[in-house]
């Protein structure tokens, strides 16, 4: 099998991405604009405190539209025939079919996140892509796959 490139459903990087350019725009807005100021100023100083406001939501909208673009473009999965390697902006962290110890399949149809803890009992989560092959994959190629009282009997200190 020739490396396949995946990437997580846009739906689930947007909720993220949502999340992460509200908090910006709080940082941005909080730091650099008038706070509002405008409405409580005489009218000298209304446009510098409206023109501040503005500037501050455009920075916020350009920043935004970058990171929108970064964060579909350089988060995806390389699946190859030893292993999965999830490519994260410039990080990148491989997990190999061998060490995959179990899937939380429960977890992974619930919430559209595919769980599965590796052999030292490390929990990884990965966003699924559109039609699920992420999670077929790792179920085909894993081979050292144990059922769910298994798991638990070897990691007794790990809820599922």
């Amino acid at each position: 099998m020739n490396s396949q490139k995946l990437f997580p459903k846009k739906s689930k990087v947007l909720k993220v991405f949502l999340i992460f350019s509200l908090v910006l725009l709080l940082v941005i807005y909080g730091l650099f604009s008038s706070r509002f100021g405008w409405a409580y100023q005489g009218e000298e100083m209304l446009m510098t405190n409206i023109t501040r406001d503005i500037i501050c939501l455009v920075i916020w909208l350009v920043v935004s539209l970058v990171l929108l673009y970064i964060f579909l473009t350089q988060n995806y999965y390389l699946v190859s025939n030893d292993g999965i390697i999830h490519h994260k902006w410039t990080k990148e962290s491989k997990y190999h079919y061998s060490n995959i110890l179990y899937i939380d399949e429960l977890y992974t149809k619930k919430h559209s996140t595919l769980l599965f803890y590796t052999k030292e009992g490390k929990a990884v989560y990965l966003m699924l892509d559109k039609e699920n092959k992420l999670l077929s994959l790792i179920e085909k190629n894993s081979k050292n796959l144990i059922s769910r009282d298994e798991f638990h009997s070897k990691f007794p200190n790990i809820k599922l």
